[in-house]
């Protein structure tokens, strides 16, 4: 799946939450998680860390998810669809081999937060 996020750079609603140390995760994002699609994620930097840290699992190293860390924003975006054409460029066989190892990644934990 490819995700594009609700908030990806600055301007418009990103600029409301520049100050607050926190990233936007809508549904869009836990819709392909839920049902253990590999995605790739047009969003704003340290998206898919955060994920981790609650967590979740990612699809590491079988997507290049360094563009997470860029914090230029036309990079970022630059870097996500270099990773997208070069899943595109690969042989059946080559993609059975990637479902074959993407498969080890275990279940998605469900976290419920108490509130505190």
């Amino acid at each position: 799946s490819i995700i594009t996020e609700t908030l990806m750079a600055p301007g418009s609603f990103a600029d409301m939450y520049a100050h607050m140390d926190l990233l936007f995760l809508s549904e869009k994002i836990y819709k392909p998680m839920a049902f253990k699609h590999p995605f790739i994620v047009f969003a704003q930097p340290g998206i898919l860390k955060q994920l981790r840290e609650y967590g979740y699992k990612t699809f590491h190293p079988f997507i290049d998810e360094s563009y997470d860390d860029e914090k230029d924003d036309i990079k970022r975006f630059d870097m996500v669809v270099a990773e997208i054409e070069r899943l595109n460029t690969f042989t059946d066989d080559q993609w059975i081999e990637w479902q074959k190892n993407i498969k080890a990644i275990p279940p998605i934990l469900f976290i419920v937060l108490d509130g505190n």
